[in-house]
């Protein structure tokens, strides 16, 4: 009797190959049961995500730029400045945080005992400050600065923001 493992290895491969071509065609529409794969995926992604943005990132500095923008005197110095900025030819204003007690965190630019905003037009070659506020965490105030005399002047702000503020701050 010849050799027959040869002819039996020779099946098998024939077979097993047969059966892969069998098992891709299982789905005759397998790109939609990939996409709907897919989709069910991003759904559950999507949801997720959505309960992240719907938890409030809340820090301290959240807190204080909430107290600063809505101040009757940052509304009052902002009012109409994009329209005016874009006017003479810039972009837009910014905020920029000048000093905070935790600069690294807030991406301030030092240290300070207290958060230093400035509020600047923006444009191609310059961003000249406007403003600049200072909130004060042990005092409970907000201040804005008057070059002119360089002292800080006690301005209004929405004090049940510091219920937040200690709520957060702790």
């Amino acid at each position: 009797m010849p050799n027959k493992f040869p002819l039996i290895l020779s099946f098998l491969i024939l077979i097993s190959c047969n059966e892969k071509q069998k098992s891709s065609n299982f789905y005759p529409n397998d790109k939609k049961v990939i996409k709907a794969v897919a989709n069910q995926n991003t759904k559950e992604l999507d949801k997720k995500t959505l309960k992240l943005e719907k938890k409030e990132l809340v820090n301290c500095m959240n807190v204080v730029m909430e107290i600063l923008t809505t101040s009757p005197t940052y509304l009052k110095t902002t009012n109409g400045l994009t329209e005016a900025v874009i006017k003479n030819g810039g972009t837009s204003f910014g905020i920029l945080i000048e000093g905070s007690p935790n600069p690294k965190a807030n991406n301030a630019m030092e240290y300070s005992e207290t958060y230093d905003f400035n509020i600047h037009e923006s444009y191609e070659d310059r961003e000249p400050v406007v403003a600049r506020f200072s909130f004060d965490p042990i005092k409970k105030q907000l201040y804005l600065y008057n070059a002119a005399e360089d002292t800080l002047v006690p301005i209004a702000f929405d004090k049940k923001l510091l219920l937040k503020l200690n709520k957060v701050c702790q």
